[in-house]
């Protein structure tokens, strides 16, 4: 289900092995349109749908500055 190019809910059957891709996609409010919704409807989600900023802060942030 998607509102506004976010995915907002999704409905699972059958192989659920990549609920927490889809899961990702709604706790980070990611925009898809165009192709990338065509891709995550009909092929299932891929790290490679998602902006390469979010996924650059959100699985490699920058080290914290050591407290002095």
């Amino acid at each position: 289900m998607f509102r506004d190019e976010k995915l907002v809910g999704y409905v699972l059957v059958g192989d659920i092995d990549k609920a927490g891709m889809f899961t990702a996609f709604i706790k980070f409010e990611m925009a898809l349109a165009g192709e990338a919704k065509d891709k995550l409807i009909n092929a299932g989600p891929e790290v490679f749908l998602w902006p390469e900023k979010l996924f650059d802060e959100t699985w490699n942030p920058a080290p914290a500055k050591a407290a002095r």
